[in-house]
């Protein structure tokens, strides 16, 4: 039995065209090989597992249940369809050959189009507080987050359907900081939603932020995210903590391991005195380098204080030089 895609004969052309210029291997790592084989795919996931089946790079796939299967499963084939519809439009607004490219620049790996499965679909969505670095019409550079970014566009509202809307910026020279540098922003849109938000958290660390009828598999059982009580055991991602039982960091330690024992006698002072002259390193020392106003303890102990901090710089700091900035609006950090 063969299973058909109805395709444009375009389409079916320039796949084929692409296959024999780069191959069956370039066509499987971009999720379009075995993978629409629905056989070869389950069984490979008994095997080896949801990391080797999933064609979906986002963090979030990592857990391997029959939950993820079902989900995983069908993603090969929707974000072919995804492929297809995107290559439709492009063709429509600025020709076949532009369309062609894109495709190519897509199974080649020139071009990375994020959650591929649904691309066509559905647009990406993150939380209105979801922080960007953004540049503006005149070139400044702020932090915002997405609705003040939203809302600080001048643009009217064009109705995308019943529960979003959007903004054109396309005439704008409005610019977010990504891995790949400052990437153009051409509209941003926003959705209502019905369902309400529940926020998870487990023992272990992991927090979850779900919609309320999320499901979510459980020691009970697998249940919406909103009928989860206390005391309830998750399946979740198990960490193997690297640290094992260290209790504090040296940082003398950590800078020679980085740096070398010799960056370390050139450049950094103990107390105020250089490394090489000191004998003993006292438990209360500070470290700092030479000829800079900073310094620091020289241990820190990895404790409830320690992990709150770091997690605060992590989640809303920035670094420039020896300076660490966190921008928030709580005023209790």
């Amino acid at each position: 039995m063969v299973v058909r895609y109805s395709f444009e004969n375009d389409f079916e052309i320039l796949l084929n065209e692409l296959f024999s210029k780069y191959g069956y291997e370039m066509f499987q790592m971009d999720g379009l090989g075995e993978q629409l084989d629905v056989v070869k795919f389950t069984e490979n996931f008994v095997k080896r597992g949801i990391i080797d089946s999933t064609i979906d790079a986002n963090a979030n796939v990592r857990v391997t249940n029959i939950s993820t299967y079902f989900i995983e499963i069908s993603k090969p084939h929707t974000y072919l369809y995804s492929l297809y519809k995107i290559w439709q439009k492009m063709k429509e607004m600025f020709g076949k050959e532009v369309a062609d490219e894109f495709v190519e620049l897509q199974i080649n790996g020139a071009l990375y189009l994020h959650d591929r499965h649904h691309a066509a679909l559905m647009p990406y969505c993150v939380m209105r507080d979801e922080l960007l670095w953004v540049k503006d019409n005149n070139g400044t550079e702020k932090l915002l987050s997405i609705e003040e970014l939203y809302n600080a566009i001048d643009k009217a509202e064009e109705p995308i359907d019943e529960k979003a809307v959007a903004k054109d910026t396309t005439d704008l020279s409005i610019y977010v900081r990504d891995r790949n540098g400052w990437t153009k922003v051409t509209r941003v849109v926003k959705k209502k939603h019905d369902n309400k938000f529940v926020f998870i958290k487990l023992a272990n660390g992991v927090s979850k932020v779900v919609t309320e009828d999320h499901h979510v598999i459980t020691d009970a059982g697998e249940m919406r995210a909103i009928d989860v009580k206390p005391g309830m055991k998750i399946y979740s991602e198990q960490f193997d903590l690297p640290f094992g039982n260290v209790r504090e960091i040296d940082l003398l330690d950590v800078l020679e391991e980085v740096y070398g024992k010799e960056y370390i006698r050139e450049n950094i002072l103990v107390d105020g005195v250089p490394y090489d002259k000191v004998d003993t390193i006292p438990d209360d020392a500070v470290i700092s380098l030479h000829k800079s106003p900073f310094f620091l303890r020289n241990k820190f102990e990895l404790d409830k204080d320690f992990g709150w901090i770091l997690g605060v710089i992590i989640a809303k700091g920035s670094f420039s030089n020896a300076t660490i900035t966190v921008d928030t609006q709580d005023k209790v950090i």
